[in-house]
């Protein structure tokens, strides 16, 4: 039996944000001795910050009508915008429409949806293995590290707004203590699907006792190689006890090439202070990036691990009435991708159009699709860089006699699309609007 230690303080979100959006740890280490940095840096290059967010969720947005400029286009309709927008406020949206799985039925990245490319798109991008999902090519395009990558990555800009709902949102902690081994035995997939959701898991009341649930995993970035950032993950756990969880515990999650448990693995992790009864929260693990290269494929070239292993209550510090649905191990390529979110956006202006840098997640290593919303008309996009946490693109001036307000949306390869965010564009008396074909 396990003590249950005393004198933790609870807090009641585990969380330092609320609306504001905060840059995530990064371990570049094994636990303990990783780099986490907890700051933003800002770019002195980029300019004219300048992003109207509804405070209003996306879902509540749509039903109040502020978006039915956005979901009447045929654009939209050929996406199913106003399902997706709909079912925002609960997430895991590309998950229960089945986006995924029919994007790779379909062909995959052979057949994915994208906008038009700027002419100078691939003299800017290098080629790298990619440790995403399977429906992802093995190698896939990441921008060079440059000014608007580097501001995706720690955007600043004000106000700071997450689209995202409540439970997507992930709380902060510090990195917990190198992980003891013990021989867990190989869990099966998480409930519902193979990797997991926090959506459709029934909930489990715990009358007496304690008792710690992982829900789901996915996928958030690929890091960046020129950075040494190494893959994130997200991770959501429950507390299905009828009393609040005053014992600190650790969440890890570690590469591995097998399914059984191993010591000295490229791992991240953190230490979670306490959890109300109840309570769903969900962490980032950024994996270091030697996790990218510790198999090889049939070329001999470096590839990404093959399992992910993933633990609640690591340490074994609760005692528990159920430990057997604290861990998962997966197969790294059937590990679904987060939902695209649109976090910040950056205008800068010249002669020739302008050049809208947007930060988020979950947009996917190649590049989707831009929707420019202007008025109900929808403008060309051309897209400059893409990667998971950012996107960068083109649009031309516009002729008024004050700036316009366009709504953007990024809409990932396999048709999931971000919360629409609301930029200005500029203007010059000597250009007008070109609604997209």
């Amino acid at each position: 039996m396990k003590k249950i230690g005393t004198g933790s303080t609870i807090q009641s979100n585990n969380t330092i944000h609320s609306n504001n959006t905060i840059k995530l740890p990064t371990n570049t280490g094994k636990i303990g001795t990783g780099n986490n940095k907890l700051g933003v840096v800002g770019n002195n290059n980029i300019h004219a910050h300048d992003l109207h967010q509804n405070i209003a969720n996306t879902s509540d947005r749509l039903k109040n009508g502020h978006l039915d400029h956005i979901v009447s286009t045929k654009t939209a309709h050929d996406l199913d915008l106003k399902k997706q927008f709909d079912m925002h406020k609960q997430g895991d949206v590309a998950r229960r429409l089945n986006l995924t799985h029919d994007f790779a039925k379909n062909g995959g990245m052979g057949k994915h949806l994208q906008g038009p490319l700027s002419a100078n798109f691939h003299k800017n991008v290098f080629s790298h293995c990619y440790c995403g999902p399977g429906f992802y090519n093995n190698f896939c395009l990441f921008p060079h590290w440059c000014p608007w990558v580097n501001w995706c990555w720690n955007y600043n800009c004000l106000p700071w707004f997450d689209p995202r709902p409540f439970c997507c949102r992930p709380c902060f902690y510090l990195p917990c203590q190198p992980w003891i081994v013990w021989n867990y035995p190989v869990w099966c997939g998480l409930p519902v699907c193979y990797c997991g959701t926090w959506v459709d898991v029934p909930v489990v009341s715990v009358p007496v006792g304690y008792d710690l649930q992982l829900l789901a995993v996915r996928f958030v970035d690929a890091g960046h190689p020129e950075q040494g950032y190494g893959p994130r993950y997200r991770v959501w756990f429950r507390n299905n006890s009828s009393v609040a969880m005053v014992q600190p515990f650790d969440v890890l999650a570690y590469a591995s090439n097998s399914e059984l448990p191993a010591a000295g693995m490229p791992s991240a992790g953190v230490r979670v202070t306490g959890m109300n009864p109840g309570q769903v929260q969900s962490v980032d693990l950024r994996l270091p990036a030697e996790a990218n290269a510790m198999a090889a494929d049939l070329n001999g070239q470096k590839s990404p691990f093959k399992f992910l292993h993933v633990i609640v209550d690591s340490q074994r510090e609760v005692a528990e009435t159920d430990e057997a649905n604290n861990g998962a191990v997966l197969d790294r390529l059937q590990v679904l991708p987060v939902d695209p979110a649109i976090f910040s956006a950056s205008l800068s202006a010249s002669s020739n159009g302008a050049t809208i840098n947007i930060a988020g997640e979950g947009f996917g290593p190649e590049a989707g699709r831009i929707l420019i919303n202007l008025r109900g008309t929808e403008m060309p996009a051309e897209i400059q860089g893409w990667y998971d946490l950012g996107v960068q693109i083109r649009v031309p001036n516009l002729s008024a006699n004050d700036a316009l307000k366009a709504d953007v949306t990024v809409v990932r390869g396999d048709r999931a699309a971000s919360n629409p965010a609301t930029v200005k564009l500029p203007v010059a008396a000597d250009a007008a609007p070109q609604p997209v074909q």
